[in-house]
């Protein structure tokens, strides 16, 4: 962050959010240099650009710089959710772009934070201290503003329930139907929970955006991956015991949220699997692209049922797991 934001000014954001105030004024121009590519930072750019192991080893090296950057990228997610400008279609574009590069920095990074062992918990701490950092709260004020401040919501907590909502945004995740920015309810897909059973209009602009999201929300709740079997079976593990991004996902998110979710999914693939062929050679149809760009939409799509099936799937056994 940068020297002169407040605590208490920061702590007030983080709780109530603010749809009239820069957020980017708040944080070092070091770290908004890693989401000025804008778009063009696409993840298989991300990937050709940077390995896991040069990953692992900027995490060794510079840990401190490496937590700020997931501190950055899960921030600015839970802000950006929570103050989408349905006024503006020119600003809402630029924080659809910061969202999705966000949410493609922290996919990448993610994965190098859950296989650390000796990790700082910033993600399921309630201290201020951990969830800002230190660069924001020093020693010399330990004892005076940061005592003022009330226990915090997990940043992991605000991070789990801002891509639950991400999914359902008009013009980002749902087609816009006049309402662009605006969360909603509606479901990606007629079927389950609905009484209408005609086909929406998909794109692929909408689909990548749902994918990206989901992509996230799997790496967040992908640490039982870097556990022994018995630590996963008995609940224990990194940062405190268990999968909490999981855990609070298929348990504590609003129960509406996740009936949303679910049916999505449920009728997403269900649709993909009676229109197995369609689905497979053209599913976007009327949009007038290229037989040579066919094959990777195609994959686009199955991209999409596959992903969304893993999430489903690892939710349905947290559910199981939690009642044995």
């Amino acid at each position: 962050f940068n020297p002169d934001v407040e605590l208490e000014t920061l702590s007030s954001i983080y709780l109530n959010g603010s749809k009239n105030m820069d957020h980017d004024g708040m944080f070092a121009p070091f770290y908004l240099d890693f989401i000025s590519a804008g778009n063009n930072l696409t993840m298989e750019m991300f990937n050709k650009l940077i390995t896991h192991q040069e990953l692992r080893f900027i995490n060794n090296v510079n840990p401190t710089n490496f937590t700020n950057l997931l501190r950055f990228t899960a921030l600015k997610i839970h802000l950006l959710s929570n103050c989408l400008d349905t006024g503006s279609t020119t600003h809402l574009e630029q924080q659809l772009v910061q969202l999705l590069v966000c949410t493609r920095i922290l996919t990448k990074i993610m994965p190098i934070y859950l296989e650390k062992k000796h990790r700082t918990d910033i993600f399921w701490t309630r201290d201020c201290g951990k969830i800002f950092g230190e660069l924001v709260v020093s020693p010399d004020e330990d004892s005076t503003a940061a005592s003022t401040i009330q226990p915090l919501p997990p940043l992991g907590a605000l991070l789990i329930k801002a891509c639950t909502r991400l999914l359902f945004v008009e013009g980002f995740t749902l087609p816009s139907s006049g309402s662009a920015g605006s969360m909603t309810k509606l479901l990606w897909e007629n079927g389950v929970s609905t009484q209408d059973f005609s086909y929406h209009a998909q794109t692929p602009k909408v689909d990548s955006n749902r994918l990206e999201i989901i992509n996230l929300l799997l790496a967040l709740c992908s640490s039982d991956l870097y556990q022994t079997g018995d630590s996963v079976l008995n609940g224990s593990g990194h940062a405190g015991g268990g999968n909490k991004f999981l855990y609070y996902l298929s348990m504590l998110s609003p129960e509406y949220d996740i009936i949303c979710l679910v049916a999505s999914i449920v009728n997403l693939t269900c649709r993909y699997c009676s229109n197995y062929h369609e689905e497979t050679t053209n599913p976007y149809q009327n949009f007038g692209f290229k037989n040579s760009q066919q094959q990777q939409l195609s994959s686009l799509r199955l991209s999409l049922v596959q992903s969304s099936l893993q999430l489903l799937n690892i939710m349905c056994f947290n559910c199981h797991s939690c009642r044995l």
